[in-house]
């Protein structure tokens, strides 16, 4: 079962591995760097109009990732969903986002993702999701319906029946 929660103190050594992981290529310059990194990004997210919060993904009672989003009038813009590496590709990203959408309650759905991950794309758009800007590093996706994504998405299962 996948919940989303409030992220609180207790979550921190989680977080830390989370981050470790994700700034893992920042770690030969120095760890500190990896910290500084994630704190400028919290506050970043924090600081956002609309912002969630940092939300704890929790899968079965256990730590999973974070995510953060920010709802505006029209549109949620999920700003970042990071799933521990050893519990990706197993759907979890996708029930999370299938989460969002459905609990954006008819708002427009965006986010961003990097060109180098083509497999999560081509997943977001057979989802229902479109491009509707790109920069040197990033495509913008927006999913302007409402209602579920399809359950082959929330189920992990790369390809339609």
């Amino acid at each position: 079962m996948l919940e989303l929660r409030p992220a609180g103190p207790g979550d921190e050594a989680f977080l830390g591995r989370l981050a470790a992981s994700r700034w893992a290529h920042l770690a030969p310059v120095g760890p500190e760097l990896v910290g500084l990194q994630d704190r400028a990004q919290r506050r970043e997210y924090a600081a956002v109009p609309g912002s969630a919060g940092e939300q704890l993904v929790v899968v079965d009672g256990e730590p999973a990732g974070r995510v953060w989003w920010a709802d505006g009038e029209s549109e949620r813009h999920v700003l970042d969903v990071v799933i521990a590496p050893e519990l990706r590709g197993r759907g979890i990203g996708s029930a999370v986002v299938e989460q969002l959408v459905v609990s954006a309650n008819g708002k427009a759905v965006r986010l961003q993702v990097e060109h180098s991950n083509v497999a999560w794309r081509a997943h977001l758009e057979r989802a229902g999701f479109v491009e509707a800007g790109r920069d040197a590093v990033r495509a913008v996706l927006v999913r302007p319906g409402t209602g579920p994504l399809a359950p082959w998405i929330v189920d992990g299962d790369p390809t339609p029946p």
